[in-house]
C-alpha cells in the first residue's frame, strides 16, 4: 500500500528565509499602533533580527554597532505605525537600547501550543492590542487638546472670576503681596509655566497684563471670557 504524499504548498522564493516566507517571528508584523507597540516587537525579536544576544551589540560611541543597525534597517525600513510608514524612525534605535538596558535581551521561543490559546496568532504573540497603550494615546489626544484649547481661549483672553492675586512682578522677577482670593478681572498675558498644562493640575498660574501673578483654580466654579 502506498502512502498518501502531504503537500504543504508554501511557496518558497529562492534564497528567501522560510521563516519570512511564513509569517514567522520578526517577520510576522510591519505594522503597528503605536511607537511602543513597535518597539515592545522589536524588543521580543531582537536576537533573531539581528543575531546579538548580548552586549557586543551595543556601540562605543553609537546605541548599536554598525553591523547590528544594518540588520536593524530592513525591519525598520518595513515598519509603519499608523498610517505613516517609518514614523519616528529617528528615535527608534534608542528606545530600543533603553529597553535592552533596562530589561535585559530576550530569548525567542517559538515553540506554541495553539490549542491552549485557540488562536494561532495569540499563541504565538503576534498582533494584538494592549489597552495600555491605547489609553496612553486617548489620554495623550485629551492633554493636548486640553493644552490646546488654553491657549486658543485663555491667553490673551479677559477672564472675569474668583481668582488668587498672589504676586506683583518687578524687575527681577515676582515679589509676594498676598493679596488673597476676590472677584477679579484680569486679561491674561501669559502662562507661567509657558506651556503645558498637565490634565490633573488643580489651577492655572497665570501673568495679567497688568503685572500680576493669578492662581485659577480649575473647578465647578464658572468664569466669563472676553476677547
Amino acid at each position: 500500500m502506498r502512502a498518501r504524499s502531504v503537500n504543504e504548498n508554501v511557496n518558497f522564493e529562492r534564497g528567501q528565509n522560510p521563516k519570512e516566507a511564513m509569517g514567522i517571528g520578526p517577520y510576522s508584523q510591519t505594522k503597528f499602533d503605536s511607537f511602543d507597540e513597535a518597539v515592545d516587537f522589536a524588543y521580543r525579536y531582537f536576537p533573531a533580527i539581528t543575531g546579538y544576544e548580548d552586549d557586543s551589540v551595543f556601540g562605543e560611541d553609537t546605541f548599536f554597532t554598525a553591523d547590528a543597525l544594518t540588520k536593524l534597517v530592513p525591519f525598520l525600513s518595513n515598519m509603519e505605525i499608523g498610517s505613516h510608514k517609518s514614523m519616528s524612525y529617528a528615535k527608534f534605535p534608542g528606545a530600543l537600547y533603553r529597553k535592552l538596558k533596562e530589561e535585559g535581551f530576550p530569548r525567542v521561543n517559538e515553540n506554541v501550543n495553539f490549542e491552549r490559546t485557540g488562536n494561532p496568532k495569540a499563541g504565538m504573540d503576534i498582533g494584538g492590542t494592549k489597552l495600555s497603550y491605547i489609553r496612553k494615546e486617548i489620554s495623550d489626544q485629551a492633554k493636548e487638546n486640553w493644552n490646546q484649547w488654553i491657549h486658543d481661549y485663555i491667553v490673551g483672553n479677559s477672564i472675569t472670576g474668583y481668582f488668587n492675586r498672589i504676586a506683583k512682578e518687578i524687575e527681577d522677577g515676582f515679589e509676594f503681596t498676598g493679596e488673597g482670593w476676590g472677584d477679579y478681572t484680569v486679561k491674561v498675558k501669559e502662562l507661567v509655566n509657558s506651556g503645558e498644562i498637565q490634565m490633573d493640575n488643580t489651577a492655572l498660574f497665570i501673568i495679567g497684563e497688568d503685572g500680576y501673578q493669578y492662581v485659577v483654580p480649575i473647578d465647578d466654579k464658572k468664569i466669563w471670557i472676553k476677547p
